[in-house]
């Protein structure tokens, strides 16, 4: 089972550094899917943060767990829709700092030279960008392209479990991977197959990230790399440790604003 805590106390007290010695007092988190992460990120940290998705189904469930926080907390968090597109027209001031966390970059709508210029008009002068994902990479290289295998109980009956698999079809169109999820059941006794879903997901690397952050406007690009399981131990948040493509998990980069572009 995925450990929330575990994750949260590591990437949190590694970003809570970051913002420290930054000044950051608010932020965008991009791509917040199910929203956990943001507010469990509000919970540890002193900051206001807007969340970013472009699945409307997404936002509601955000929008319902955040009326489930205490009053304090739900004050720091808000989410709202977005295609990521014209974010001036849709976010009226400026932000300290911009995160792209759990390899949540692949799966947002636009490439990422236009997300960033879109990012970069909605900061301040010196803000960060901070994003965490996949080394995509190193997955198309290994033999079986597995990303995750895990079997979880379910929690109305502890005799029931539920597997799922996740791996990335190597075959490439017009830039984008495939990203497949396949579900079986189990009744204690008995695997039945449940259905797969397949979601196209963008194929970025380290080298077209660098250079689509240095078009948008950032600069004092940190590139750095992490070993972790996805959906699992996702391992400790690097910002210093040196990127290695062959062997590296995740690929973890903050850039600064270059306020002179």
């Amino acid at each position: 089972m995925f450990d929330w805590d575990k994750r949260m106390k590591n990437e949190s007290e590694t970003l809570a550094s970051i913002f420290k010695k930054n000044k950051i007092k608010n932020l965008i988190d991009l791509g917040v899917w199910t929203g956990e992460y943001t507010i469990r990120l509000a919970k540890k940290l002193l900051c206001q943060i807007l969340g970013l998705d472009h699945n409307s189904l997404m936002i509601k469930l955000c929008e319902a767990k955040k009326e489930k926080l205490e009053p304090i907390i739900k004050k720091r968090v808000s989410f709202m829709l977005s295609d990521f597109t014209n974010l001036p027209n849709t976010i009226n001031h400026k932000y300290d700092s911009a995160i792209c966390m759990g390899n949540a970059l692949p799966y947002l709508p636009t490439i990422p030279i236009k997300l960033f210029k879109e990012v970069s008009s909605v900061l301040k002068n010196d803000g960060l960008i901070i994003i965490q994902m996949l080394n995509l990479e190193k997955i198309l290289k290994t033999e079986d392209k597995l990303i995750s295998f895990d079997i979880q109980k379910t929690q109305q009956n502890h005799q029931k479990e539920y597997l799922s698999l996740e791996f990335f079809d190597s075959k490439k169109q017009d830039d984008f991977l495939t990203h497949h999820i396949i579900i079986f059941d189990s009744d204690g006794e008995n695997w039945s197959f449940k259905g797969v879903t397949s979601i196209p997901v963008r194929y970025i690397t380290k080298n077209d990230l660098e250079k689509a952050l240095v078009q948008a406007g950032f600069a004092e690009i940190a590139i750095s790399g992490s070993i972790g399981k996805y959906q699992n131990d996702y391992g400790e948040l690097s910002f210093s440790k040196p990127f290695d493509v062959e062997n590296d998990d995740f690929l973890n980069i903050l850039a600064k604003k270059n306020n002179i572009i």
